[in-house]
């Protein structure tokens, strides 16, 4: 049987480590998986399965906390909601900038009116622009989006089925284009070998740029992730451990001055005119060296409002935050059947054991055909849960050797939802997973397709790395 020991546990120093699901030792009595695997989903189908009252999801949103309530209303008071006109050092904004610089141990931070902007303006800070090759992960949308807006040219790197960067992909692509930048995401929360992946950009002459979206928080051996690039983002989203909502936001970190004069030059966040100080950073340090456009994109006082006290609490609400997610994984490996997830070449992504995680997003791969995967998205959104799936497919190896295509599917979890709520959501992924696998294959489901559209021979000797001990792909891993 496949040896099974799922993620590190993120509530671990909370509780005792979650027992092997029950389909690991479940017997086969002779059945044959495809057998098996198709009356499974013919019992959900007969049953109706589990399901969530609609609206569940969009109803465990987080509501603006009480004391937020009370700063918004004291800006409302004063009319001081935006930042222009209220540069002074006892801003919202200002204080959220110094707040997040102490937390993850910055020396500048740059607070924006949105994640995507964060990025744009890093990538265009760092010298990104006239087609200019960056690289970057390849399951991650966002990066791609803000290359392209920043002038430059993506190149996507291939992941490994833990989420991280493939290192030996990485060289090999920075080898074949000639790229000069790199924008490293932690998907979900993931992170790679960022040694591994700094001695690549050193030897290469690559400026490293990182994607921390869904890292606030998230620590390596003791260190907050984002210190081993120039320059790090992070994003204010709903589905992040600071949240401000509608009213969204994004922070630039660094350590160099230079850098940070550059991004709030570019967010028209320190006009020299004013003659005022904000956050971390002079005014009277700032330097003329970007580009003469101010994109006027600072972070309103309003959403800074919102996340201070997120910031305050940052702890417990990673704690809680861990809670909810050991919940939902254990409803999911509890109810899957053995059968269901052999055929399904399911995997959890692992967390490296140096890694303190912020779990905000339950995240699985499975090898399924078009036509499956549509289901299973389609399915769990009928009972209440929003699965997504990422549009960049990955690769496994099944059980014959062979690389077969799989893909990533996500679901951001809201601070609202019960501990009882995230287990049924599990459980009703589990559900449509069964019925999903029963969906037939069609040949072009098993076709391995490049990242883009004239990739160098040789590749990357591990493109297509094996699944790691928590797969659950019918075979133990080499």
């Amino acid at each position: 049987g496949p040896s099974v020991t799922g993620p590190a546990s993120p509530a671990s120093s909370m509780e005792p480590p979650m027992e092997a699901p029950a389909w690991q030792a479940r017997p086969n009595h002779g059945v044959s998986s495809k057998v098996a695997t198709c009356l499974a989903g013919v019992q959900v189908r007969l049953c109706g399965g589990p399901k969530l009252p609609p609206g569940t999801w969009d109803a465990a949103a987080e509501p603006v906390s009480s004391e937020a309530q009370k700063h918004v209303a004291k800006l409302l008071e004063r009319g001081q909601l935006f930042r222009s006109g209220c540069l002074d050092r006892t801003a919202p904004v200002a204080l959220v900038e110094r707040a997040l610089s102490k937390y993850a141990g910055f020396k500048y931070c740059v607070a924006l009116d949105s994640y995507s902007t964060a990025l744009f303006l890093a990538l265009k800070a760092a010298g990104v622009g006239g087609g200019a090759g960056v690289l970057g992960n390849s399951l991650s949308s966002s990066v791609g989006s803000a290359v392209r807006r920043a002038g430059g040219r993506f190149i996507p790197v291939e992941c490994t089925t833990d989420l991280a960067i493939d290192v030996h992909d990485l060289a090999h692509k920075a080898e074949t284009y000639g790229a000069r930048h790199l924008l490293l995401s932690h998907n979900s929360g993931r992170v790679p070998d960022l040694t591994s992946v700094a001695e690549v950009c050193q030897q290469r002459g690559i400026r490293m740029l990182e994607d921390c979206a869904e890292s606030v928080g998230v620590l390596l051996d003791g260190q907050h992730v984002g210190h081993h690039g120039v320059m790090c983002c992070f994003s204010a989203a709903s589905q992040t451990i600071l949240g401000a909502g509608d009213c969204r936001g994004g922070f630039v970190a660094t350590h160099e001055l230079g850098m940070a004069s550059r991004v709030g030059t570019l967010a028209g966040s320190y006009q020299q005119r004013q003659g005022s100080a904000s956050g971390v950073i002079d005014n009277a340090r700032l330097g003329g060296d970007a580009e003469g456009t101010e994109h006027n994109v600072q972070m309103s006082n309003v959403a800074a409002a919102v996340l201070l006290p997120q910031l305050t609490a940052a702890e417990s609400r990673i704690a809680a935050a861990a809670k909810l997610y050991q919940r939902l994984q254990e409803g999911f490996e509890r109810a899957v059947q053995q059968d269901v997830a052999i055929a399904a070449g399911l995997h959890i992504p692992g967390i490296p054991v140096r890694v303190r995680p912020v779990l905000k997003t339950f995240v699985f791969i499975a090898a399924l055909g078009s036509k499956a995967s549509e289901t299973l998205v389609a399915r769990a959104r009928d009972r209440g849960v929003p699965l997504r799936a990422l549009r960049t497919r990955l690769r496994t190896v099944g059980q014959n050797g062979a690389h077969v295509p799989c893909r990533a599917y996500s679901l951001g979890i809201p601070a609202g939802l019960t501990e009882r709520k995230c287990k049924k959501a599990g459980e009703i992924l589990a559900a449509v997973l069964a019925e999903a696998v029963a969906e037939p294959r069609a040949p072009e489901d098993d076709e391995i397709q490049p990242l883009l559209p004239q990739p160098a021979a040789g590749g990357a000797a591990r493109e297509g790395q094996a699944p790691s001990a928590h797969s659950y792909a019918g075979h133990r891993p080499p």
